[in-house]
């Protein structure tokens, strides 16, 4: 295991997030869940919008220039 693979796991366990300053290199590892906690009572419902009796279709389409090379 790397050090990378580490980091990644400690992030991902906790549900952090992680912001670099371009210049200066500095780190700022937050905490995500408080700040999407708080923001669930201002979000608009959606759940009434979505058609669940039909499966989703699934398209895939390639362009021409995929197609001829």
């Amino acid at each position: 295991m790397t050090q990378k693979d580490f980091v990644k796991g400690i992030i991902d366990l906790f549900g952090l997030t992680q912001q670099t300053a371009p210049y200066t290199r500095l780190i700022t590892i937050t905490p995500t869940g408080p700040a999407s906690q708080q923001n669930v009572a201002n979000a608009p419902d959606w759940s009434y919008k979505v058609d669940s009796s039909q499966p989703a279709p699934r398209l895939f389409h390639l362009s021409r220039q995929a197609q001829q090379n």
